[in-house]
Formats: C-alpha cells, sequence, structure tokens
C-alpha cells in the first residue's frame, strides 16, 4: 500500500512544527522539518496560519512545492510536490 507524502503539524500555544513525512527507495522517510511562532493568539486566532507559514519555509528548504495558491496542496503530485494527506 502507497500512503505517499504525510505532513505533521505539531501545535502548541508558542510554537507550531511541520514535519514531512515521504516514500523514498520504497521505505518511509523523514524528508524534512520546519517550525514557526503559533497563531492561536491576537491578532491571527487561526492555527492553520501558523501551519502555512511552516510548510512555506518546508517547501523552501526541501524544493519541494507544498502550496499552491495559499492553500496546501493535495493531493501529491506525480512530480512528488504536495502532499496526500496531513
Amino acid at each position: 500500500m502507497h500512503v505517499g507524502a504525510v505532513l505533521i503539524a505539531e501545535i502548541g500555544s508558542l510554537i507550531t512544527r511541520v514535519t514531512l513525512v515521504d516514500s523514498v527507495d520504497g521505505e518511509c522517510r523523514l524528508v524534512g522539518r520546519a517550525e514557526t511562532f503559533s497563531s492561536v493568539e491576537p491578532p491571527y486566532h487561526n492555527a492553520f496560519f501558523a501551519v502555512l507559514e511552516a510548510a512555506a519555509q518546508l517547501a523552501e528548504a526541501t524544493g519541494r512545492q507544498l502550496l499552491r495558491e495559499g492553500q496546501l496542496l493535495i493531493p501529491q503530485t506525480e512530480e512528488r510536490d504536495g502532499v496526500d494527506s496531513c
């Protein structure tokens, strides 16, 4: 069974971390991690803003496109951009 790329988000009160796990050579591998300040407090009151910011940082670090038009790119493309689940 092919799971594909998974973006894991850890949303804390101060820091939000995202981790990208994907199948590499038939095995699940950690591709990269990024973190930013959480956005659960004012002025945003929405944890997803920090997830998007951390995903943008992760995309820059890994060279994979994870966002399109300000949203997560789901499902993963044949070029290995995006993720299959988060």
